[in-house]
């Protein structure tokens, strides 16, 4: 009987997983097919940074060696008119060097494709170096989509949506499409995580130690270090994880055992690239960090826009463009979209940061809702996300970098609380909820019409739809969830094309 029953469950089971495994690869097939149109469309070096590492690829194919950032690396004002000029073929990007002081990893593995390529046509060694970024994209997302399936293997729904939104971010595509380490470092970070997290539930109440397991997450994650300085927030999670877990029954030796054989990799990976870097940049310059700083003279710091619009000013600028260069900014941060556009997004990142609030706060009160793991592994990724805030936050206390991008790395921990967000919005008691707030915006934007003579058409018509959409699932039940949840994610899609040859391509023709 129980042989019976388990063949059973498998047949019955067995067409539903089929399902989730095709859905997966078909967000992965619209993911790759997407990126590569970013890819070929996209004029040469329109990417942040681009000749940058193109560079960096170059020298160490043609001088088998790593490079070594020098003084005039950065050249400025060259790099403005550059940019203002569009990269006109009579000024070349070779004195453009500023990234040679990051980790070697990826810039080791691109190089054989360079050197394959190197007598095809520039616009051809690019394309093939973009194509190596969305390879790694791709895994990064098959990655993402595991680690989903990790935490919430009972809602596979949810996995999938989670992991079509990391994949359908139109800024995120531009990004990956581009020469850079940052698809590498991103895959190699969530792969940390995911095998930290492995570790965690093998060992969940026993307090033995796996050793195996820490082993192999500790040799992923020096590799991210490798990678991209963004990955050393892989640190910080490592420790919570290994010390701030309360293992039962497990002594400071299992402890200690389990730290060293997470970072005892990690540090042995890394060590010849320290030494390196302490030989030829001196003093305690490990990452070369401090020799980059020293020589990206002229970029626009914090403290002058404070003086020029005070902290006020800055903060709006901050919120706003970090807002518009997450989801779609293009280029060197001049390509941007309709205004409409943003505002579409608004209204959703708002309706689903509230889902995501009311998801926790009814996780709180319903002890049955989350086991124990998923709580950790949920803390996990807010503090994941919270630390990669932090790093950009520090940053722009230096130099105006106002780039959403920088949130990236943790686009995982995004994705899935914008999902269950969205999930949390589309329960039939919530739904009444969020469609009497969609009417209350109705009549705000109204109001407002009426007193200032100003229109909200675009928002009016989005608080409708949205408000209908509710008001669907409240009468009719939650299957039509399902229907509005896929709705977003094409929709998401349709934005992907619209600001490709709505946006990208068009500007870059009417600036030739």
């Amino acid at each position: 009987m129980p042989l019976r029953s388990n063949m059973e469950g498998w047949t019955l089971n067995w067409p539903r997983e089929k399902a989730h495994s095709l859905g997966i690869l078909l967000i992965l097939v619209v993911f790759v097919l997407t990126a590569v149109l970013y890819a070929a469309r996209t004029p040469v070096w329109q990417n942040p940074d681009e000749p940058a590492h193109f560079n960096y690829v170059r020298y160490i194919w043609d001088t088998g060696q790593l490079p070594v950032l020098q003084m005039g690396d950065y050249p400025h004002e060259y790099l403005e008119e550059i940019k203002s000029r569009q990269f006109p073929p009579d000024m070349p990007v070779d004195p453009i060097r500023y990234e040679f002081h990051q980790p070697p990893l990826y810039y080791l593995l691109a190089a054989p494709v360079y050197g394959l390529t190197r007598g095809l046509p520039l616009g051809s060694q690019v394309l093939a170096l973009r194509l190596l970024s969305i390879a790694f994209g791709a895994g990064f997302l098959w990655v993402s989509y595991r680690l989903f399936g990790l935490i919430f293997p009972e809602n596979r729904f949810l996995t999938l949506l989670a992991a079509g939104l990391a994949a359908i971010v139109p800024m995120h595509i531009a990004l990956t499409a581009a020469v850079n380490n940052d698809s590498l470092a991103n895959l190699l970070l969530v792969s940390t995580v995911v095998l930290m997290l492995r570790a965690v539930r093998a060992e969940w109440g026993s307090g033995t130690v796996v050793a195996r397991r820490w082993v192999w997450a500790g040799v992923v994650m020096g590799l991210a270090m490798l990678a991209k300085s963004s990955a050393y927030v892989a640190i910080p999670l490592g420790l919570v994880i290994v010390v701030g877990h309360r293992w039962r029954a497990s002594a400071a030796r299992a402890i200690a055992t389990r730290v060293l054989a997470l970072f005892g990799p990690a540090l042995l990976l890394n060590l010849p690239w320290y030494i390196r870097n302490v030989l030829v940049y001196g003093g305690t310059d490990v990452l070369g960090l401090q020799r980059h700083g020293a020589i990206v003279l002229g970029q626009p710091t914090t403290a002058e826009w404070v003086a020029r619009i005070g902290w006020s000013g800055l903060a709006r600028e901050f919120f706003a463009t970090s807002f518009r260069s997450f989801w779609a900014q293009f280029g060197w941060m001049g390509v941007l979209v309709d205004a409409r556009i943003y505002q579409a997004l608004a209204l959703v990142s708002i309706l689903l940061g509230l889902g995501f609030l009311l998801y926790l706060l009814r996780a709180a009160v319903n002890h049955d809702l989350l086991t124990p793991f998923q709580w950790k592994a949920l803390g996990v990724l807010g503090l994941w996300l919270l630390l990669t805030a932090a790093s950009y936050l520090w940053y722009n206390f230096q130099f105006v970098q106002h780039q959403g991008r920088y949130l990236f790395p943790a686009l995982p921990s995004l994705a899935l609380a914008m999902m269950l967000g969205l999930e949390e919005t589309l329960r039939p008691t919530r739904a009444r909820l969020f469609a009497l707030l969609c009417a209350l915006g109705i009549a705000a934007s109204l109001a407002v019409i009426l007193i200032t003579g100003r229109t909200f058409k675009t928002l009016s018509l989005l608080l409708g739809l949205s408000g209908l959409a509710y008001v669907v699932v409240w009468r009719l039940g939650p299957r039509w969830g399902r229907v509005w949840q896929v709705g977003v994610y094409l929709a998401l899609v349709v934005l992907d094309f619209v600001c490709l040859y709505r946006f990208i391509i068009p500007f870059f023709l009417g600036a030739r």
